[in-house]
This record gives structure tokens, C-alpha cells and sequence, in this order.
């Protein structure tokens, strides 16, 4: 039977719109497209978690070289040259984050005061835009967010243990000579040093086994 082009082509747009040949294909490619963009957001979370773990790590590295340099160096240099600060800033960036060393200023690292006085040392670390070092993403271009920053604090005290209780079955039971609440009793603790180290007055004396006194 001849039909005339007008029918034709009428029949063949009706046939189009009805034929669902070649649906599967674009549904597995946007399933692929979202698994793909999924994955990458997958990658890119996971590096922030590592860089914020490795930030915390250069923090905490430079708050305890920090504290010791305030121990066992110069208790009262807080300058930025002295050897608290410059052992806290480079202990910091000495621990890299995602590949790069972190920034830390002199002006990054402070002294809060503690229950216990002023010997106590904060460190801030940071891998920012505001520094110039941030961290790059990977899927994040694609929604406009090409870096991200990233920064860590840590805080370390410097205080030498004075005084100790009932340390069993760590220690033996030993005895000192009791000059700061004498008599000695069982009860009597060894006081000899301050918080910062030094010698009190009335110092408790301890004098080892085998030895005169």
C-alpha cells in the first residue's frame, strides 16, 4: 500500500517517540558519570582528613619540643628568637602536611597561663589561603572549590613532677628525709622542686641506698 510522505513521516515521528532502543546506554552513562564524581568526593574527604590529622601531629610536635625547650633551656625567654619558640616552630614544620611543611610565625606561638602559672605553650599551625599554602582538591574545581584550608592548635605543659603518692607495684616503698612537714610518716610525700623546676625551701632529702647520710 503507498502512502504518501506527509502519512510517512508522521508514522515514522510516531515510531520515534515510542521506541525506547538506546535508554539503558544513557542511564548507565549518568550512573557512571555519578559513581565517578562520587569516588573522586570520596578521595577528596579523605585527603582532608589525613592533612587535618597531620596538621594536629606538627601542632602537637611543636608544642611538646616547645615545652621542653621552656623546661630545660630558658624558663623566662618568650621571645620570638628564644629557644622556646624557635624549637616549637621548627619541631611544627618540620612535620609536613599533605606534602608540604604547614606555616608557622613566631607570633603563632604563645604562652596561655595554666592552673599551674605561666608554663604553658600553645603552637597554631596552618596550610591556608590567608598563608598562601592551602590544600588543593581534586573533584572540588568542579564545584567551584578549589582548595581548602586547613589548621590545627596544641597546647603542652612544662611542670616536673614534685611529689608522688602510692606508685605499687611500679616502685618500691621507699623513705626520705621529711624537712618541709617533718616528721616523715607513711602518708608523707617527696617535696623538693616547684612547678618550674626549682629547688624549694626546706627541701625533702633523699639519699640512695649504700650511700652515707
Amino acid at each position: 500500500m503507498w502512502k504518501r510522505p506527509l502519512d510517512y513521516a508522521r508514522g515514522k515521528r510516531h515510531d520515534l517517540r515510542r521506541d525506547e532502543r538506546g535508554m539503558s546506554f544513557v542511564f548507565v552513562g549518568m550512573g557512571f558519570l555519578a559513581f565517578m564524581a562520587a569516588t573522586t568526593l570520596a578521595i577528596d574527604v579523605g585527603m582532608f582528613m589525613t592533612a587535618r590529622t597531620q596538621a594536629q601531629t606538627a601542632a602537637d610536635s611543636g608544642a611538646l619540643a616547645g615545652a621542653t625547650a621552656l623546661a630545660f633551656d630558658n624558663f623566662d625567654d618568650r621571645s620570638p628568637g628564644g629557644p622556646a619558640v624557635m624549637n616549637a616552630k621548627n619541631a611544627a614544620i618540620a612535620n609536613t602536611v599533605v606534602g608540604a611543611a604547614p606555616s608557622v610565625l613566631p607570633s603563632d606561638v604563645t604562652f596561655p597561663v595554666g592552673p599551674t602559672g605561666n608554663n604553658r605553650v600553645a603552637v597554631n599551625v596552618f596550610r591556608n589561603t590567608a598563608r598562601g599554602n592551602p590544600v588543593d582538591t581534586l573533584i572540588g574545581p568542579l564545584l567551584n572549590v578549589p582548595t581548602v584550608d586547613i589548621a590545627a592548635t596544641a597546647t603542652a605543659e612544662a611542670s616536673p613532677a614534685n611529689a608522688m603518692t602510692c606508685v605499687k607495684p611500679f616502685a618500691i616503698p621507699d623513705r626520705c628525709i621529711e624537712n618541709k612537714t617533718p616528721p616523715w610518716t607513711t602518708g608523707s610525700t617527696f617535696d623538693r622542686y616547684d612547678n618550674k623546676g626549682k629547688v624549694i625551701q626546706n627541701a625533702d632529702q633523699y639519699i640512695p641506698a649504700g650511700q652515707p647520710g
